[in-house]
């Protein structure tokens, strides 16, 4: 199965700010590339006249144009660069990719264009520069540290080339970047501390390169970041939980690295998340309850990870979700039926430790494109198809469940597996008896009436979900009917234990 982000999801992450196309094109099976903006600079050139060329601006362009094979270009009309001074009549406006304003270069855009070879350091000389786009190009060697003399610089993008070296720390000079994308290259070494003088960045891409180390807590200090993405790297150690700070954050990608640790739950306070990706890492622990309140997710990929116990139930609040992925971990507990209420279209939980049934709420997801439930081994069902084409709107799981409700079964104080409908006492400690307790109606809506025979001491009504937590208590006293209300708690199966001196009278009631 291939997991991919809506269009539609992916339309929403950039601002349409002087872009006049946008492309996506796919970085891997697994996940799609951020938009790419690519700028139409002869249509942008179209309104300026007469742009004439600044010698020092000129000298840097040609010098650009020889670095990177100019006469090897897709585009290079208009660039005359023959003399080591501008020829005469020199207009930057003819110029393919060059933008000017007031007679100084104030954006190249040359994206998609065959460039080849190595940046110049000379490009630091274009002082005015605010947009620097050689984005998919084959340019080669280390990043010019004279990128850190272009201080105007909004959009610095040399993503997709092969780009090699360490990640400046003199970008973090560049404190009017808005987006700073240098994914898909060979960028070795630590992310650097200092980045955190970027103040104004609002995209950070970084994924998809060879860097290394831990995840600086000073990014945390980049609180207009909308976008933050260091997958597919090797980076280490912990998610920082500085990151619970960037409070404008809509998308993270963390995923494909070799994080540890457990996922702090100041994630949990990203109240404007969309998109949560950190899969494939080596994080351990629970998947913390906070990350429930992150209302406006669509989008959660856990997988491939070491975590452990129940989702939370705190995921009921996550109603906008439709692509919840928490396969290959050791996730326990039953299945929750909110889940089958969401608008679901992937929803993989394969190769856990689920157990007991699938809630009927699932039926609902049966036209979704990919339910993977399988490698579950003490889950009642193991293929989502046959579930969907049983006939009855209760599952096979919980009818066989109902059957089972025939008597009274009287416990001393011995597990049951009753959660899956078999129990593990033996002769000498269980007994079926004809008086006992009465519980209707069966299933419920969630007030029920529980009557029992005439009882000779008090006795304590118990109700425990399939986790075995309590989830409601009350007293009994002699012949008499209770009534009790579970409306509060999530459909599925429910034990309602009355305990005496005898033992304990066990019957269980399903929530619909």
């Amino acid at each position: 199965m291939i997991k991919l982000i809506p269009q539609i999801l992916l339309g929403l992450l950039f601002p349409l700010l002087l872009i006049a196309e946008v492309t996506v094109s796919p970085m891997n099976p697994l996940l799609t590339d951020a938009v790419t903006v690519n700028y139409d600079a002869s249509q942008g050139n179209a309104e300026l006249k007469n742009c004439d060329c600044n010698k020092r601006d000129y000298q840097a362009l040609r010098a650009l144009y020889l670095h990177t094979k100019g006469d090897q270009w897709n585009n290079n009309s208009g660039w005359e660069v023959s003399s080591t001074n501008p020829p005469a009549n020199c207009d930057f406006s003819n110029w393919y990719g060059v933008t000017c304003e007031d007679g100084r270069v104030v954006g190249i855009r040359l994206n998609e264009n065959n460039l080849s070879g190595f940046i110049p350091k000379s490009i630091g000389d274009l002082n005015a520069l605010r947009h620097l786009n050689l984005f998919d190009n084959q340019l080669i060697g280390n990043l010019p540290s004279a990128l850190s003399k272009l201080f105007h610089l909004e959009n610095l993008s040399l993503s997709k080339n092969q780009l090699s070296g360490t990640l400046l720390k003199e970008l973090g000079r560049l404190r009017n970047l808005e987006e700073l994308s240098l994914y898909n290259n060979q960028l070795t070494g630590n992310i650097p501390m200092e980045l955190e003088g970027l103040d104004k960045i609002e995209r950070l891409f970084l994924y998809d390169n060879k860097l290394t180390g831990e995840i600086p807590s000073s990014l945390g200090k980049l609180t207009n970041l909308v976008e933050l993405r260091l997958d597919v790297n090797e980076l280490t150690g912990r998610i920082p939980t500085e990151l619970g700070l960037l409070h404008n954050l809509e998308n993270l990608f963390l995923y494909n690295n070799q994080l540890t640790g457990h996922i702090p739950s100041e994630l949990g306070d990203l109240q404007k998340m969309e998109i949560l990706i950190l899969y494939d890492n080596k994080l351990t622990g629970e998947i913390p309850s906070s990350l429930g309140n992150l209302i406006n997710l669509v989008r959660l990929d856990l997988d491939i990870n070491e975590l452990i116990g129940e989702i939370p139930n705190s995921f009921s609040q996550l109603t906008k979700l439709e692509f919840l992925y928490l396969s290959d971990n050791n996730l326990t507990g039953s299945i929750p039926a909110f889940l089958g209420e969401f608008p679901l279209e992937d929803l993989w939980l394969q190769n856990n430790q689920f157990s007991g049934c699938l809630p009927a709420s699932f039926k609902n997801l049966c036209e979704s494109e990919s339910i993977l439930i399988s490698g579950n081994p003490d889950l009642e069902e193991q293929d989502f198809d046959d579930f969907c084409n049983a006939d009855s709107n209760l599952t096979n799981c919980e009818t066989r469940n109902r059957v089972l409700i025939t008597g009274d079964l009287v416990t001393n104080g011995v597990a049951d597996n009753l959660h899956n409908g078999t129990t593990t006492t033996t002769a000498s400690q269980t007994i079926f008896v004809t008086t006992g307790i009465k519980i209707y109606p069966n299933p419920t809506s969630g007030l029920f009436f529980v009557e029992t025979a005439v009882l000779d001491s008090p006795h304590t009504l118990t109700v425990l979900n399939v986790h075995g937590q309590v989830v409601l208590t009350a007293s009994i006293k002699e012949e008499q009917q209770v009534v009790l209300n579970i409306q509060n708690q999530s459909k599925g199966m429910y034990f309602v234990h009355l305990k005496g001196k005898v033992g304990t009278v066990v019957r269980r009631i399903l929530l619909e």
